[in-house]
């Protein structure tokens, strides 16, 4: 970036450099930040599926476990 900052410099001015330069920083951050926050996004809605999965899990187990005991009982 520093590269097309000067050459932006020596063909218009430090003004319009500067202008650029804060422009293109400000693009970056955005970028970083929709990055940052699509990453989030993925992260929570794999937490809520393995939630989600671990949840059916204690369930069957729950019934299972509950069939086994009503199975002991009647031996």
């Amino acid at each position: 970036m520093e590269e097309i900052v000067t050459s932006l410099a020596n063909f218009r001015s430090q003004t319009a450099a500067d202008h650029c330069q804060r422009t293109l920083q400000l693009v970056i951050d955005n970028a970083v930040d929709t990055v940052g926050n699509k990453i989030l996004e993925l992260l929570e809605k794999v937490a809520e599926k393995v939630g989600n999965l671990f949840l059916k899990t204690l369930h069957n187990c729950h019934y299972s476990f509950t069939s086994m005991c009503i199975t002991l009982t009647f031996f």
